[in-house]
């Protein structure tokens, strides 16, 4: 499953015409001195061209900080029968040892915790909303990443590792930086914008948030109403339906002034109308660490049966930039849950706002800073979300609450 190889720091970018000038330029400066060494910085290899550019510069100040050569590698699948034979036996006890989806989220090796990587390596490969332990793609995809840990561990116990770069903190790709904090080895994800390093304690990148509020009170004044006049900037654009605004990965916008449907509104009865803001099932749930929940599908299915104990209207509106077909899961819970009504997802939440939503519920997305800035109520169902340290929206102390 795992391939090292040993490569010179100048052979890791790219390898098209173009770039070569900029290779030997960006290299030349520190490969004399590292090619001699005894220890080795850890490269995924294989990243997208912007985190390539951000590596080609952090990582000859890394190699020359640590005086260390660079090391590539890469995940395939395993060539030899017997290899991946003896994986599967490896993890057959783990595997037995899960008997729901919170043991896997706190499955760990060796006191290094990979559960979290499993289950968002496996909802992404197989587009599935939660998981399912009898499913042969479960049972591959687990032992897939005990293989690449073995490989990986075995690695770290070999040679003389110094440092670790990966492309992500979640899926199989954050198992070696996991390795690494375990032996207190500096573990970075390094992208065209940004560098962080992770601990056993801030296993995630984005995770700032935590130390927002901290951070803003320890702002001079005129910073502080500088700050906040630019983000009602930001949010002023965001809510005038331009697409990407702080978020570069988004390419619909879900606040669109005018929208082409055919909507009578919600119903005129009194009752409380909650508004669930779903989320892309597939895409990494952990992402920012455990929720209340272990995945959407489990979020979800929890509000559809509150629903039933309740004489509320419950209102789900889906997530615009889904990776895969989620319509299927969707008509599932609708037919279990009938309390449950799908909104056509070209209502624009302005819309939503001027009908009288009364409250909006989220795992970790962005309606908890939109829908209080109109002063709509949000509760969060998690403490790792980006607006924690703020009490404009709603974080519970745990899933009970």
């Amino acid at each position: 499953m795992f391939i090292e190889k040993k490569r010179k720091l100048a052979e890791y970018f790219g390898a098209d015409y173009e770039t070569r000038k900029f290779k030997k330029f960006i290299t030349r400066k520190y490969e004399g001195g590292t090619q001699k060494s005894s220890s080795f910085i850890l490269v995924e290899s294989f990243q997208s061209p912007s985190n390539q550019v951000g590596l080609s510069i952090f990582l000859p100040q890394l190699s020359q900080y640590f005086n260390s050569r660079v090391i590539g590698y890469y995940i395939q699948p395993e060539k030899f029968l017997a290899q991946r034979r003896f994986r599967e036996l490896d993890s057959l006890h783990f595997l037995n040892e899960l008997r729901s989806p919170e043991d896997l989220e706190k499955f760990e090796v060796e006191g290094v915790v990979i559960g979290d990587l499993i289950y968002d390596t496996y909802l992404r490969e197989t587009n599935s909303a939660t998981v399912d332990f009898r499913d042969p793609d479960f049972k591959r995809v687990f032992s897939e990443c005990i293989s690449i840990y073995r490989d990986l561990w075995d690695l770290f116990l070999e040679l003389q590792i110094t440092a670790v770069c990966i492309s992500h903190c979640v899926y199989q790709y954050a198992i070696s930086a996991r390795i690494a904090t375990h032996f207190e080895i500096p573990a970075f994800q390094v992208t065209g914008e940004h560098v962080y390093r992770m601990s056993k304690q801030n296993s995630h990148a984005y995770t700032e948030f935590k130390y927002f509020k901290r951070q803003f009170q320890a702002l001079p004044l005129d910073e502080q109403r500088v700050g906040v006049e630019l983000a009602k900037a930001r949010l002023e654009l965001r809510f005038q339906g331009q697409i990407g605004v702080d978020m570069p990965y988004s390419t619909q916008s879900a606040f669109e002034v005018v929208s082409e449907h055919t909507w009578q509104g919600f119903p005129k009865d009194g009752k409380l109308r909650i508004l669930v803001a779903t989320h892309d099932f597939f895409d990494s749930p952990h992402s920012y660490g455990n929720n209340f929940y272990p995945d959407f599908l489990i979020w979800l299915d929890s509000l559809g049966k509150i629903s039933e104990l309740t004489d509320y209207h419950w209102f789900l509106k889906t997530h615009k930039d889904s990776v895969a077909d989620d319509s299927e899961i969707f008509s599932s819970l609708l037919q279990k849950y009938p309390k449950f009504h799908m909104l056509d997802p070209r209502i624009s939440h302005h819309e939503i706002i001027a009908e009288g939503i009364d409250l909006a519920l989220t795992v970790f997305g962005t309606i908890a800073m939109e829908y209080p800035y109109f002063g709509v109520p949000v509760i969060n169902a998690s403490e790792n979300n980006p607006h924690v340290s703020f009490d404009f929206s709603i974080t519970p102390r745990d899933k009970n609450e």
